[in-house]
């Protein structure tokens, strides 16, 4: 199951694509009028942009999979979760939780009411470190 953050990147990757072909189509037309500096303008942004995207996309999938290879050797149990449940935390942010989390799966609250570790750890994602 693809969760709502992936979607969003992948909506934003086809857009940009889109968006890209458009103006690659259209930048034939400004090479052959009286100002082909735009056409060539449009040539060179458009890749430089697209790897830019590129380049930002893969290095947050990196993250990501540091990030949940960093749980899941804390945790095997947890290691149905995906990459992509990892997109929002950052691989220092999870080793930074270890501990805390290794206190909690101790704890009787969490194993009584069956809490998952991993849910604690997206709870905690928004705190300062």
């Amino acid at each position: 199951m693809i969760n709502r953050k992936l979607k969003r990147w992948l909506l934003i990757g086809v857009s940009e694509i889109v968006l890209s072909l458009t103006l690659i189509a259209i930048a034939p037309t400004f090479l052959n009028s009286k100002k082909p500096e735009f056409g060539f303008l449009i040539w060179i942004t458009v890749p430089t942009v697209l790897s830019g995207s590129s380049i930002y996309a893969l290095g947050k999938f990196a993250a990501a999979r540091k990030a949940r290879n960093i749980f899941v050797q804390a945790f095997p149990e947890y290691s149905y979760l995906g990459v992509s449940e990892f997109l929002e935390l950052s691989p220092a942010h999870v080793a930074s939780q270890i501990n805390l989390l290794r206190s909690a799966k101790e704890t009787s609250e969490v194993q009584e009411f069956n809490i998952s570790l991993f849910e604690i750890l997206e709870q905690t994602k928004h705190e300062k470190i």
